[in-house]
């Protein structure tokens, strides 16, 4: 059986999602029947733990490799793909990913540190987290921001995976999804094959809910045990009900006010961060 044998590992909100859709749009890719099943990394989330160092949910590996080969039907492209953010938390999940497939191809998407930490705010706040003003859960350093931070230090996972997978990685800048035609000639020499991208998309908007305690609740139960080892048709009609609930309950979110004091203090901790991807993918944050 042919195997997955292309990884978008990160990095959580820097734009994966519309990198993913970018490519599952080409004839040369084929998506399963989730673009995030988590499958290889077996951490428990913030929802069991209970613990602000967490990822929201846990990893999938428990549901076993039969459960993941369910999740790709159609296996007739040159390239099957998935998605799943937490493979660049997972110290793990580089290791997971070789033994299933060392021949695997795996891609990141990195952008400034500070823009992804907003970024994550506001995507938790969007889920009905309660969580303080974004400036002063900067400036009060907030246990939760401590993983935002970590999320946003890219180069021990970058070095993770080069470690198992050398040159067969592709670290993108966020910008670059911005210029389709640009990067289908950089995938395209990547994957081996001429592969045609549509225009660029735009995905996951900034929302928050109207509601922040009803989201909270409907995100209670759509990450509960039951929800997540419900059968799979069952989880696809909860996910489009919860989709049409979402545009009613979502508004667009404002652009927060954080002193130059304090943002340039936040940025100036990811020095060493620029400093590694400029010297090892000459991308400037």
């Amino acid at each position: 059986m042919k195997k997955v044998n292309l990884f978008i590992a990160g990095f959580s909100k820097c734009g994966t999602t519309s990198l993913y859709d970018l490519l599952v749009a080409s004839p040369s890719v084929r998506g399963g029947q989730s673009k995030e099943p988590g499958y290889f990394s077996a951490v428990k989330g913030r929802i069991d733990t209970g613990s602000d160092k967490d990822w929201s949910m846990g990893g999938t590996y428990y549901k076993g490799q039969e459960w993941y080969d369910a999740l790709f039907p159609k296996r007739d492209a040159p390239y099957l793909l998935e998605a799943s953010t937490i493979y660049g938390f997972d110290a793990e999940s580089p290791r997971l990913i070789h033994e299933y497939n060392k021949d695997a191809r795996i891609i990141f998407v990195v952008r400034d540190p500070y823009d992804r930490i907003e970024s994550h705010y506001y995507q938790e706040k969007k889920t009905g987290r309660e969580l303080p003003d974004f400036h002063l859960f900067i400036e009060s350093e907030h246990p939760r921001l401590a993983f935002y931070k970590d999320q946003s230090r890219y180069e021990q996972v970058l070095q993770n995976y080069k470690h198992f997978f050398n040159d067969k990685i592709l670290v993108l800048h966020q910008r670059q999804l911005a210029q389709p035609d640009d990067l289908a000639v950089i995938l395209s020499g990547f994957l081996g094959i001429n592969l045609l991208l549509s225009e660029s998309v735009r995905s996951n908007k900034r929302m928050e809910p109207r509601f922040p305690a009803l989201k909270k609740i409907l995100i209670s139960f759509e990450r509960s045990r039951f929800a997540r080892r419900s059968p799979r048709w069952i989880q696809r009609l909860g996910s489009t009900a919860f989709r049409f609930v979402d545009r009613l309950i979502l508004k667009k979110a404002g652009k927060p006010e954080v002193s130059p004091l304090v943002k340039n203090r936040l940025k100036a901790e990811f020095q060493a961060t620029a400093d590694f991807l400029q010297k090892n993918y000459s991308i400037e944050l």
